[in-house]
């Protein structure tokens, strides 16, 4: 399935991680500092979790800490867990849309 949308993506915008929810109903990716929530019946993006990892990092094509590189949903499709450059994995809520908590240098980079 091709999900086309009217955004166009630019470089800060690029997805280095995907998931998908096991109802196959969400696709999650991972880009530079954001998660985004598509939905694949409405071929949309429903929520976006801006500054998702190092909120104070900005952006230059160099420095890649706040880049989103591993993604996984929960079997029930509740919550989406993330792993970023900047060492740190978060769980989010999908429901409440909301991080949930943060666990800090827990691995060693990627």
């Amino acid at each position: 399935m091709v999900i086309n949308s009217n955004q166009k993506l630019n470089l800060l915008e690029t997805i280095f991680s995907l998931a998908i929810s096991s109802d196959n109903r969400w696709i999650i990716s991972g880009s530079f500092a954001e998660i985004r929530v598509w939905d694949i019946f409405q071929r949309k993006i429903t929520h976006i979790f801006t500054e998702a990892h190092e909120s104070n990092i900005h952006y230059n094509p160099y420095n890649y800490q706040g880049s989103i590189y591993g993604l996984a949903i929960s079997s029930d499709n509740r919550y989406v867990v993330s792993a970023s450059a900047d060492k740190t994995i978060k769980v989010w809520d999908l429901k409440e849309r909301l991080n949930v908590f943060v666990l800090e240098e827990a691995h060693q980079g990627i």
